[in-house]
């Protein structure tokens, strides 16, 4: 008997409760309390008790998690180490409940403040712009779609429209306060209003609460009239409330399975709640049992609920369900018929899986309970699986509302209504079975008034029975457990005390559509629980088997197919001992003091026993196996052998296995379970030794450890007498059990398994030698098949005995019949499946492990081959689409690349010829999964950013070092240095903040220095410096004074830096820490040279508003760097940076998020919060960037925001607000941001009447120097919310508002302001100069690209000169830009065109050419108007970089700036206003041409922006600073990552940043609110395509091709790119193409395929794969590097391949001065350091670094090392990294000897299969590129040399006496041991079993090659053969007349010499026994060898 050690699995004490008892205080939460009233408290209160939680932790390795509490203190830990703790102590309250849980986390957002979750609602987003009736599709670009689907920091908006998002948390309530912590640091806070009793998790997500109520409760309500509140409560988000628990009186179906915390698939199920106003479970009900917890599988469908009665003395089963809110059906129909699935959740689908069908209908068996015990289950087993796999649900048809929480004072039939019917039970004779009350079945009832549905938790019950008194008073004493849920079933264990302690086993399966309890039988124990013990299995398998405590303390195990008992007897010094005994696993000490009184806590494995002394233990049943092998072979006997044969061969493993001391030992495993099947297999019981080690010597016993098997080939033992490894009984052999081939047909199978899986081939030396001793005995065709593979199987190969037993079946071979399926045109056979043992061998199979299969390989190969044929024609035109099946069909059955990596070269070959050729040509329509298998991960990574939700503004731009590559770690000294240097700089640049768009730059604009020079014009945070000439006229004051005039005028220009450096560092940070943001400091001082003199400016001289608006926009250019995606900005960020005092810096700041959208985050309080101090930078900074962050949603919480800030909106009688008008003019503003594009009707009213009245008498209260800036707010504002749907603004109202701006452009007022002035009594006194401007670009913005020539009559220019007097100029470069707008399709890009348009002036300029005022007044409009066409084909070409625009534009440029140098030196005001004009156009000639350019970096157009901003002085005034500075900041947009767009939003916003009206100071405002200059960022559109290296995410140059449809009727053209670049308008975009040599050629259809569009909106991103050989453009433009020109040939030297030990012997040979020197080509050479510019596999790169250092030290290395070599220049240099492993795998087959390769066979097999597929079979399955053949994978003549080696080997051996003779046994049935020791005299072959065993190997390698038959097949040929010529002698020898004539005689001795000569003879009986043999192994065979048949014949004659 042998005891084996079972140790504890933790201390007695778990770590919260050594922690408490180290740590307790007197009373922690009554601190100084006296003796007595300590005293007092304890009499009348109890003590605190302590309490704890079990549950699985994430994985096996971690440990089981427990979750302790104690008073108010909690501890986490897992396995027995203290994660983490919490103390309440400061809440004064104790913790009454706690238990992990899912919890949705889907309404939170990633960067959601960490501290608290007690957050005050955010503001709204809308989940789409469109919005119908709201909105028109064309206003918005396709980016601005895409970024409001990530408005809350990378997280959609729209929570009912993405999946849930689950977090694992931890639950703790106190008596009136909730927390939950997630495992990642959040924490939630919820205020509970009823005090907790208990709580459970649920799943797939959510916590049931149990409401601590008493009698007390219960009268109140009973006296009020009330309904009693409801004890059960669920709750599944932080960020709902608690909801009620809803009863159900039908639930059908919802038996999906989910893992915990994923949401459920498939349809919901349907629910018909009850009207009984009695709740199912009431508040004095004691919740005994909830699943599922860590007893129960996480994929279970059964969720159940257990409550007892104590009241009604019932015990009673619910089933729930989860149902979210979102998705919650309607209620059921009294007739509903429900509509069939194809297929339900949790069982395999039928259609995707065809082996499971059959599996399905060929499972046969049950669970079969001890016979001992009272009751057996049925067999169903199969009617489970059937069922399972037929029953379908409906799907939802409707979706419900949900309130925010349920009232708790809601009426009871509004809460508890239930009842449910289940089969009706009578009363049980057995003793202990309880009675069980009959349950209705009558119909549903529908719930008739359809109420709302306001719970997501439905029960419904299924089951009760009465129980006794003592169990009521008692609850605890009752245990529930829930196991063996493997199958579509689940059995529950319900364990109680009375009367007599009794388990009653109850099995729950679906029942049409319903989850139905049926009474198994019933066993008598007190406690139970569910573990782990003989089966190994995740705990999603199921495989639970039930620890059973007896009343005696006794235990056993109740497992399918038997019981087992366990006696556990234990001591507190001494560890628990295991002893097997029969049937009996007996754990003990010797010490049987205390008996154990309960289990708990079980979780897999463990469990807790608890004595009668209270004392703990925690111990482990785990009994499964470790061996992969063993678990594999027991799960294969379950499908292939009977349950008691199964359960023998359990015990007697488990028996054996305890005997050699509970190894952990893989090959002593098998040898016990080896021996346990040969035990259980016998015929006879008598005779056969149960101990197999019994007698045996230590020698012998050394044979039995894997050592033994590791160490047999050692060539220092190879000539030793080793001790013999089969030490199993051999007395069985003779015997016939009936299920002796079920079991051999069974283990068959997987070893097929074991021999196509290269990870598992190691096991096959411990799995064969069992297959030939069991083959023996079934069949000898059986044993020489697995010799063959393994000849070392057995000590002689001698099938004498066994030669003439058929076996009615042949020995199934995986690999053969996968190449007979490839080939044949029609393949009848099937290869047997696992399945269908039990039905050929008619028996019921075991199926204790469920589903699982252990043939997982086998299982893949066999359909995916099937897909390669396909049942069609084989032809390689149809090479393709058979190749996308057999991959749609490795998608479905999740066959990854490491799967196909492990199969040998021969069985993957034709597979991965198949992935080549999709990976050619891959299907455009694929999933990402597909994308990565066949080795495309450049296309897979653009599915990933088209399926993925977060839009990216900027982050594609990044460079992988800072966008995926974690910071490298930093020396000490550097971070000392770095600390030292933050600790002395406060402020930091702008390019030191930015270090990424430099590296973008060294990419996009690599051939000058263009962007560095740009940051350093526009940066403001260093000193300006300025050369100015020297100036020796001048004294030192007036040079001081001179230079003190310059540098007002230098302060200017810094003032104006700002706008463009917004525009220039837009976009360019996408990751932010939590530190403060720093905005860059303003420097206004000036340095001069050559005077080296450095002169602050005069604080006097710098208006205060002019300071204030530098730092306003300075603030603004700060926050613009931040990426519109950037994570983490949410409101917390936001008021971290809030100053003490609010300045303008923080208000630019403020509005710079709101522009990018990033205010969306901010929460509404913090945002008042900012508001009511009244400052009005930040006033104006919050309105204008709420209206901007949600442009076009028309929210209605930003409306009222905006509203109380407008005197309009306001009413009539509410007092002053005292709002800053500027602050009047941002929320005017906001509002038309905030209703572009919807048309609103009583907005665009406000926004026209606040234009006009604004100018009338008794209006606002506006100063004249904000009138105009006001009015041309409310005009922007009303273009906004009409923008492009004048069209469609057909009613009344909108003919009115047309008909007055109409009347105010032509300078009248309008008839009905004009009646109503006139019947009020008041002037008319509108300035039409304000309104008339103001209500042109209105009326522009309203009809903008309507192409109304009626409406851009409006716009029509003064007919004769004396018009130009009565209209200002400026007025006219409106009217020409309105015109424009309104007529968009007739801009030109042309000179004429522009011309035509300052030609629309009067004509008869020729007839008063000498009036100076009148020529004056033609060259002032002329200047106007050119500007505004100009200004109109910008806005219209903005960011398309179309050539004949930017031409056209530079062309006005240089003609407006010759003209100005043309101009007049003179300082009269006609001649200054001359030059003003002139530069006026000039500015907005250069913003047209910037807004073209935008993001191109054209050094064209920046040449003539650097010298605009060079000029300064008084006549440059601060508008044309902003107008150069936007130009330069447009031309270089984000650091060239932008550009703008042309939709009708992104047009309006241009408008209104790029007003024709620039102030003339720092200070003005009066023409337009300088904030509003900033609004361009509406517009810009993210659209520069970078290409990206998928192996590194490195940014490539490489060249596309882009095809763009120019129009509807235009041909589609095609442009030629180089990445990184500019795309054109998406909306143009046809398709892209990669189209080069070094990279992986894909077409991306934009247009016809919405992923791809989708893809490339999102991430602007397409990925590329460089071909192995090839460098990047970047390090080989030419291509001068790349691996063909390197090298010379386009494979080097195949010779090495195809025949390496004959090259390898003739350089050698050749070598005179040293015979060992390594031959090595030279060019091998520089083969490491080439390779990692060649490729970037990271598997190659280290065969690289291993095989190209060193040269071999001796002939056989360098041949290795040669070929190693040459191996990876045939992989580089074709691009298939995927087939080194099969080339190396080749060339160790090829140079192995067969005496020294125990399994050589495999690898000769492997060069078979490979040479017929590719000489046979590749040109129908190879594919065809553009008609012709493409190369193959592997080299077909390395096959063939290989081949030819193997014959070369094979003759070698047909010259060794010794072989053939060991032939010419095997051949005629002989003793292989025989045939040795007559072929070796003189050596003892028993002493020196080398020998042997090399001729074993020998004869197995030759056999395999030279494809002999098997042994039994030679016998039956042989017996063939004679019978053949016994009648040919009879019949034509002996026949022959010998007594006729001469003649007759001469010719009968002809025709005898002929018959009788014996070469013919002998070829004609080698063709027919070769024909023979071939029909005999079937169709698809090599033939067997013409000269192996000759010998093979010569051996039966001899």
């Amino acid at each position: 008997m042998v005891v084996v050690s079972l140790p504890t699995l933790r201390p007695l004490h778990s770590p919260g409760s050594i922690y408490v008892s180290n740590t307790t205080r007197d009373d922690p939460l009554n601190p100084g309390e006296s003796d007595l009233l300590r005293t007092l408290r304890a009499l009348v209160q109890p003590p605190d008790q302590e309490h704890r939680v079990f549950t699985n932790a994430s994985t096996n390795s971690e440990g089981e998690n427990e979750l302790y509490w104690h008073a108010n203190t909690v501890v986490w830990s897992v396995g027995g180490v203290q994660k983490r703790r919490w103390d309440f102590e400061d809440e004064r309250q104790g913790v009454t409940a706690a238990c992990f849980a899912w919890l949705e986390g889907s309404k939170m957002s990633p960067d959601s403040p960490r501290s608290s979750s007690r957050r005050l609602p955010t503001i709204k987003v809308p989940p789409k712009i469109v919005r119908s009736g709201q909105s028109s599709p064309s206003a918005f670009g396709p980016f601005t779609h895409l970024s409001y689907t990530n408005p809350l920091s990378g997280v959609s908006s729209t929570v009912d429209e993405m999946h849930p998002n689950h977090m694992r948390v931890i639950c703790i309530f106190l008596r009136d306060i909730g927390h939950i912590y997630s495992l990642d640091g959040l924490e939630f806070t919820l205020n509970i209003p009823f005090t907790i009793y208990r709580v459970w998790e649920i799943l797939p997500v959510g916590i049931l609460l149990q409401a601590a109520l008493t009698d007390a409760d219960e009268a109140e309500a009973r006296s009020r009239g009330m309904p009693m509140m409801p004890s059960l409560y669920s709750l599944t988000s932080p960020f709902d409330e608690l909801r009620a628990i809803v009863f159900a009186s039908e639930i059908i179906g919802g038996f999906q399975c989910a893992k915990p915390g994923r949401p459920l698939p498939g349809p919901h199920p349907r629910i018909n709640r009850d009207t009984s106003p009695i709740p199912l479970v009431k508040w004095h009900d004691k919740i005994l049992y909830v699943s599922p917890n860590s007893m129960v599988s996480p994929t279970s469908p059964d969720r159940i609920l257990v409550t007892l009665d104590p009241r009604e003395m019932t015990l009673k089963i619910f089933r729930y369900v989860y149902v979210k809110r979102n998705d919650r059906p309607g209620p059921l129909r009294q007739n509903a018929n429900p509509k069939k699935y194809p297929f339900e959740p949790g069982v395999e689908s039928m259609t995707t899986a065809e082996n499971k069908e059959k599996r399905i209908h060929d499972l046969i068996g049950s669970i079969e309970f001890p016979a001992n015990t009272a009751g057996k289950a049925p067999n169903t087993e199969l009617d489970d699986l059937l069922r399972a796999s037929e029953s379908h649900l409906e799907a939802p048809t409707r979706r419900r509302s949900s309130h925010s929480r349920n009232d708790l004072s809601m009426t009871l039939d509004r809460m508890a209504i239930g009842g449910t019917g289940a089969d009706e039970f009578g009363t049980v004779k057995e003793t202990g079975r309880a009675k069980v009350k009959p349950i209705p079945t009558d119909g549903p009832t529908t719930y008739a008034n359809n109420r709302k549905i306001k719970g997501e938790i439905f029960v419904e019950k299924i089951w009760e029975c009465p129980v006794e008194t003592p169990d009521c008073m008692n609850p605890d004493a009752i245990s529930i457990s829930m196991f063996d849920t493997r199958l579509t079933h689940a059995c529950i264990a319900v364990a109680v005390s009375s009367p007599h302690p009794t388990v009653h086993i109850l099995r729950l399966e679906p029942k049409e559509d319903r989850l139905a309890a049926t009474y198994i039988q019933s066993v008598p124990a007190v406690c139970t629980v569910p573990v782990q013990a003989i089966r190994s299995g995740s705990d999603s398998d199921g495989l639970k088997d039930l620890l059973c405590l007896r009343p005696d303390g006794s235990m056993f195990l109740l497992c399918p197919g038997g019981t087992v008992d366990v006696q556990v007897e234990s001591n507190r010094d001494e560890a628990p001992q295991m002893t097997v005994r029969d049937d009996r696993i007996v754990f003990q000490n010797g010490s049987g003091s205390r008996r154990a009184v309960r289990l708990m806590d079980s979780i897999r494995s463990s469990v807790t026993v608890v004595y009668s002394d209270n004392t703990t233990v925690r111990i482990s049943t785990d009994l499964t196996p470790h061996s992969i092998l063993v678990q594999s072979s027991f799960i294969t006997l379950s499908h292939a052998c009977s349950s008691p044969l199964l359960w023998k061969i359990r015990l007697g493993y488990l028996r054996r296995w305890s005997e050699f001391g509970r190894c952990g030992n893989s090959g002593e495993e098998f040898q016990c379970f080896s021996a346990a099947v040969l035990d259980a297999l016998k015929a006879e019981e008598v005779g056969i030794r149960s101990d197999v080690n019994e007698g045996l010597d230590a020698w012998s016993l050394m044979g039995i450890h894997e050592i033994h098997n590791r160490l047999s080939n050692d060539i220092a033992l190879r000539h030793l007498h080793l001790p013999s490894p089969n030490l199993l009984p051999t007395s069985w052999a003779g015997s016939n059990h009936p299920e002796k081939a079920a079991v051999l047909h069974g283990l068959h199978l997987l070893g097929e398994e074991l021999k196509v899986d290269n990870t598992q081939q190691h096991a096959l030396p411990m799995l064969i030698p069992l297959l030939v001793d069991l083959a023996v005995s079934v069949g000898a065709d059986w044993a020489d098949y697995w010799l063959r593979i393994y000849p070392d199987a057995t000590t002689s190969w001698n099938l004498s005995a066994s030669i003439n037993i058929l076996s009615p079946i042949a020995p199934p071979d995986l690999a053969g019949f996968l190449y007979s399926s490839l080939g044949a045109a029609t393949n009848s056979q099937v290869y047997p499946r696992l399945s269908s043992i039990p039905r050929l061998y008619n028996l019921t199979p075991s199926l204790e492990y469920g589903s699982l299969t252990p043939l997982p390989l086998t299982e893949h190969l066999l359909p995916v081959y099937a897909a390669l044929k396909d049942n069609s024609i084989l032809d390689p035109s149809t090479t393709r689409e058979r190749a996308y099946k057999a991959v749609s069909v490795m998608i479905e059955r999740h066959v990854t690349v490491d799967d196909i990596d492990r199969l040998p070269f021969g069985i993957a070959a034709p597979l991965r010829e198949a992935l080549r050729t999709c990976q050619n040509n891959p299907a455009a329509d694929w999933d990402r999964e597909a994308y990565i298998l066949i080795g495309r991960n450049d296309i897979a990574k653009m599915i990933s950013g088209a399926s993925s939700e977060i839009f990216s503004s900027g982050d594609a731009y990044q460079l992988r070092s800072n966008q995926e590559r974690e910071p490298a770690p930093e020396a000490i000294d550097t971070i000392c240095e770095q600390s030292r240097m933050m600790a002395t700089i406060r402020h930091i640049s702008s390019r030191e903040l930015d270090p990424n768009r430099l590296d973008f730059a060294g990419i996009r604009f690599s051939e000058d220095q263009r962007l560095a020079e740009v940051d350093a014009i526009l940066d403001s945070s260093k000193v300006q410096t300025v050369k100015i000439p020297e100036r020796p006229d001048l004294n030192e004051h007036d040079l001081t004074k001179e230079l003190a005039a310059t540098v007002h005028h230098i302060v200017e220009r810094t003032f104006a830096l700002s706008f463009g450096r917004a525009i220039y560092t837009f976009g360019s940070i996408s990751r932010l820490t939590r530190d403060e943001y720093i905005v860059p400091e303003l420097k206004l001082d000036v340095k001069f040279v050559p005077h080296n003199v450095t002169y602050p400016p005069d604080p006097t001289k710098i208006h205060p508003e002019a300071k204030q608006w530098a730092e306003f926009h300075n603030g603004v250019a700060a926050a613009l760097r931040l990426n519109p995606s950037a994570q983490g900005i949410d409101s917390s960020w936001i008021a971290f940076n809030k100053p003490h005092d609010l300045n303008a810096e923080h208000a630019g700041y403020l509005l710079g998020l709101g522009l990018t959208g990033h205010l969306r985050n901010m929460w509404n309080w913090h945002g008042y919060r900012y508001l009511v101090p009244k400052h009005e930078p930040t006033s104006i900074a919050v309105l204008l960037g709420l209206g901007a962050a949600h442009i076009g949603s028309a929210d209605p919480d930003i409306t009222r925001l905006l509203t109380i800030h407008m005197r309009p909106l306001l009413p009539p009688d509410s007092a002053e607000l005292g709002i800053p008008l500027g602050a009047q003019s941002a929320s005017l503003m906001g509002l038309g941001l905030l209703y572009l594009g919807t048309a609103d009707r009583s907005m665009a009213e406000v926004a026209l009447e606040e234009m006009s009245a604004s100018q009338q008498v008794g209006g606002p209260e506006i100063s004249n120097e904000h009138k105009e800036a006001y009015t041309i707010t409310a005009a922007l504002a009303f273009g906004m919310i009409m923008c492009g749907l004048g069209s469609k603004a057909n009613t009344p109202s909108d003919v009115i508002n047309v008909t007055k701006l109409r009347a105010f452009i032509a300078g009248k007022e309008p008839v009905e302001l004009t009646k109503t002035h006139k019947t009020q009594g008041a002037p008319t006194s509108i300035n039409l100069n304000f309104v008339s401007p103001a209500a042109t670009i209105a009326l522009a913005l309203m009809y903008l690209k309507t192409n109304r020539a009626d409406i851009a009559g409006t716009f029509a220019l003064p007919p004769d000169p004396a018009g130009l007097r009565d209209i200002q100029p400026n007025l006219l470069l409106l009217r020409a830009l309105g015109r424009s707008l309104v007529m968009w399709d007739d801009i030109t890009p042309s000179v004429q065109w522009v011309l035509s348009q300052a030609q629309r002036a009067p004509k008869d300029m020729t007839k008063k050419q000498l009036q100076e005022g009148v020529k004056d007044l033609y060259e002032y409009a002329f200047f106007n108007i050119l500007s505004g066409a100009c200004l109109a084909i910008g806005l219209k070409y903005a960011g398309t970089a179309t050539t004949a625009a930017n031409h056209v534009l530079i062309h006005f440029h240089d003609k407006l700036l010759e003209n100005l140098r043309r101009q007049p030196s003179g300082q009269t005001f006609d001649l200054q206003l001359r030059r003003s004009a002139i530069r006026e156009a000039i500015n907005m000639v250069d913003l047209a041409l910037g807004i073209v350019m935008a993001g191109t970096g054209d050094v064209v157009c920046m040449q003539r922006f650097r010298v605009r901003h060079g000029l300064f002085g008084p006549q440059f005034k601060y508008g044309a600073h902003i107008a150069t500075h936007m130009a330069l900041g447009f031309l270089f947009l984000g650091g060239g990552r932008y550009t703008l767009g042309t939709s009708n939003a992104a047009v309006a916003c241009l408008v209104a940043a790029l007003y024709p009206r620039f102030p003339l100071h720092s200070n003005e405002t009066r023409g337009l609110l300088q904030a509003f200059r900033h609004l361009w960022v509406l517009a810009v559109e993210p659209r520069c395509l970078i290409a990206r290296d998928a192996d590194t995410n490195e940014i490539a140059r490489i060249p596309i091709k882009i095809k763009i449809s120019e129009g509807p009727d235009d041909p589609v053209r095609t442009h030629h790119f180089v990445c990184p670049t500019l795309l054109p308008d998406f909306n143009r975009f046809v398709s892209l193409k990669v189209d080069s040599p070094r990279y992986w050629p894909f077409v991306l259809n934009i247009a016809n395929n919405p992923r791809n569009r989708d893809s490339l909106l999102r991430s602007q991103t397409i990925y590329v794969k460089r071909r192995t050989g090839f460098l990047a453009y970047a390090n080989d433009p030419m291509g001068f590097q790349s691996l063909s020109i390197w090298n010379g040939t386009p494979i080097g030297d195949p010779s090495i391949l195809d025949f390496p030990l004959q090259v390898s012997a003739a350089a050698t040979a050749s070598a005179t001065n040293n015979p060992f020197s390594p031959w090595l080509p030279k060019s091998f050479s520089d083969m490491r350091h080439f390779t990692p510019h060649s490729t970037n596999d990271a598997q190659l790169l280290a065969f690289a670094d291993r095989f190209c250092r060193l040269p071999g030290r001796h002939a056989s290395e360098a041949m290795t090392l040669a070929y190693a070599q040459q191996c990876l220049l045939d992989v580089l240099s074709g691009d298939k990294p995927q087939i080194l492993p099969s080339l190396l795998a080749l060339y160790h087959a090829r140079v192995t000897r067969p005496q020294h390769a125990p399994l050589g066979a495999l690898g000769i097999r492997d060069i078979h299969l490979a040479n017929e597929f590719y000489a046979l079979l590749f040109r129908l399955h190879g594919g065809l590129v553009e008609g012709v053949q493409r190369q193959p994978l592997m080299r077909v003549a390395a096959l063939q040399g290989s081949i030819a080696m193997l014959s070369m080997e094979t003759n070698a051996l047909r010259l060794d006496a010794g072989f053939v003779a060991c032939y010419r046994a095997y051949a005629r049935g002989e003793d292989l041991a025989a045939a040795v020791a007559s072929s070796s005299p003189g050596i003892d072959v028993e002493q020196d079993a080398s020998i042997l065993r090399m001729r074993k190997r020998q004869l197995a390698f030759f056999l395999l090659h030279e494809r002999v038959p098997s042994a039994q097949t030679l016998a039956a040929l042989r017996m063939l053969a004679n019978d053949s010529l016994g009648t040919y002698r009879t019949n034509i020898v002996g026949g022959m007349d010998t007594s006729s004539g001469d003649a007759d005689a001469s010719s009968s001795g002809a025709a005898r010499a002929e018959i009788l000569e014996p070469e013919t003879l002998r070829t004609g009986l080698t063709l027919v026994i070769q024909k023979t043999a071939m029909s005999l192994a079937g169709p698809r065979t090599t033939p067997w060898a013409l000269q192996s048949v000759r010998e093979v014949l010569d051996f039966w004659t001899c």
